[in-house]
């Protein structure tokens, strides 16, 4: 009989001993070919996207060293150690990272400036995160850079979450407001520090220089379960209006919360303290260095506004 014998996929035929053949039959020989090899080409190495900002970049405007991610902005701003003349990497050193498409989350800023402040008006720096058009006078002060009229904004939220190590009592983690008129000229800036330090606490206390100007008074509000307290003042010889938004309660650090911006833009303008044909460009979140080393850790930073836009009558969320 024939039986079948498989071997490798293929079938081997004997002719048995039994009911036909000779046992001389030859036994046919069957070549199996080898499986062809297949190369596989090795996976290209990952791409990273995270980069550096030295005190130096191709990119630098009014002393400010940035990059910019749609609507966010990373800076390297060490304007206080820039004016008295401090030499980077000498004086002071200065390093962001920053991931070029998830910017602002993961941000890190890592700073070493001098032991101990320059005087009690100074700091050597402010690094930081912003959302907007541009920022601290990027590209100026215009209409055409703003955002929206403080009366045309319906929403502004700020979430906020950061990671600070180092000289804590020399850091001030502040978001900052710049308004102007339509002819670019700034009118007022306002500063929320939810983490001051003894520096900005010196300042925003009414009893102390900017509580004492003319026409100086102090408002209150409550925000994200926190007693603010508001201080109205002039800048000295100037008629900018300055702003401080600090907790009530000198011990509070806060790092990780949110800012309801139209809340304190709405109670501003209720005290007729600012004025709502004013223009808005975005806000800057950092730390204000007076002295020391540290860091600062970007888990979250995000902002959104809405306004309606008068030329459409449409709302539109920036």
């Amino acid at each position: 009989m024939v039986r079948n014998f498989p071997i490798g996929g293929l079938l081997l035929l004997s002719l048995s001993a039994c009911g036909g053949g000779s046992e001389t039959a030859s036994v046919p020989i069957v070549t199996i070919a080898p499986a062809p090899v297949v190369t596989v080409a090795p996976a290209p190495p990952p791409v990273s996207n995270i980069a550096t900002l030295t005190a130096n970049l191709s990119v630098r405007q009014n002393g400010i060293d940035y990059y910019q991610f749609g609507k966010y902005f990373a800076l390297n701003h060490s304007w206080g150690a820039e004016k008295i003349g401090m030499v980077y990497g000498k004086d002071y050193n200065v390093t962001v990272t920053y991931d070029k498409v998830a910017l602002p989350k993961g941000t890190e800023f890592v700073w070493d400036y001098p032991d101990t402040p320059y005087d009690n008006a100074l700091v050597y720096g402010y690094p930081s995160v912003a959302f907007g058009k541009t920022t601290l006078g990027l590209s100026g002060y215009n209409i055409d850079n703003s955002i929206a009229q403080i009366k045309n904004i319906q929403n502004w939220t700020q979430h906020y979450d950061v990671t600070l190590k180092g000289d804590l009592k020399y850091m001030n983690l502040m978001s900052d407001v710049w308004l102007f008129d339509s002819t670019g000229k700034i009118a007022a800036e306002i500063v929320v520090s939810s983490y001051p330090d003894d520096h900005v606490n010196y300042w925003s206390d009414p009893k102390n220089f900017f509580g004492q100007q003319a026409n100086a008074h102090i408002h209150e509000i409550d925000m994200d379960n926190v007693k603010f307290d508001i201080l109205v003042s002039n800048e000295y010889q100037g008629d900018k209006k300055i702003v401080f938004v600090t907790p009530s309660d000198d011990s509070v650090r806060i790092s990780r919360g949110n800012i309801d911006w139209i809340r304190v833009l709405t109670l501003l303008k209720e005290h007729h303290d600012i004025n709502p044909d004013w223009y808005v460009k975005g806000v800057e979140m950092g730390v204000e260095v007076q002295a020391g080393n540290g860091s600062m850790l970007v888990n979250d930073f995000s902002v959104s506004i809405t306004y309606l836009d008068p030329l459409t009558n449409l709302y539109v969320i920036y």
